[in-house]
């Protein structure tokens, strides 16, 4: 079975460590896909958009039942992620734009699971096409 967990997310342009713990008040409410710096379509510096922003959904599982395998599939980000579900910090991942999916059975519970997803857009000259 697939839930959709792309609605109600919590959104900041900016990291700092104490957002692992809670995300600040001013936290705007976004659904997913989302943007994380509308640009003009022209005459613009693409250093506007390559910024390190964090984004948190907090979710219960439907239908749960311990002993199954749960995964959280990105179908798509740009670029890396540090990605960490109920504070267990699941690694970096890199995307530009592929789905990945991430199994989270040994962590996942039926009520208050917190996703944070720490999304560096910066440009990386290790990773193509940079």
């Amino acid at each position: 079975m697939r839930q959709s967990i792309n609605f109600n997310w919590k959104y900041i342009p900016d990291f700092k460590s104490e957002y692992l713990k809670s995300l600040p008040k001013e936290a705007q409410n976004i659904d997913l896909p989302h943007n994380c710096v509308e640009v003009p379509y022209n005459y613009f510096s693409e250093e506007s958009y390559q910024i390190i922003s964090t984004y948190e959904k907090v979710f219960d599982v439907d239908n749960f039942k311990k002993g199954n395998h749960y995964f959280i599939r990105f179908e798509a980000f740009m670029f890396k992620a540090r990605i960490y579900f109920n504070d267990i910090d699941l690694g970096e991942h890199v995307s530009g734009y592929v789905p990945i999916e991430i199994e989270v059975s040994e962590f996942i519970k039926e009520k208050n699971n917190r996703l944070l997803v720490v999304l560096d857009s910066k440009e990386d000259r290790n990773y193509p096409p940079f």
